[in-house]
């Protein structure tokens, strides 16, 4: 194998790391996004919750 060869197949090995690792990237951010918008739904149920608990603690001190 020739330095030329060695090369070649080194930096064809690189490109292919480099596609993976964004690829990679790509679904992390994804996942990173829709933990973060459950999370926003888990907070707005909350909010929501805590609010009727709320209302029906006045109902029933009437």
């Amino acid at each position: 194998m020739d330095w030329t060869h060695a090369f070649t197949v080194i930096g064809g090995l690189r490109a292919f790391m480099m596609y993976i690792s964004g690829r990679t990237d790509k679904r992390i951010d994804a996942l990173k996004a829709k933990i973060e918008s459950t999370n926003n739904k888990i907070e707005s149920s909350k909010k929501e919750l805590k609010l009727e608990i709320r209302d029906l603690d006045k109902k029933i001190e009437r």
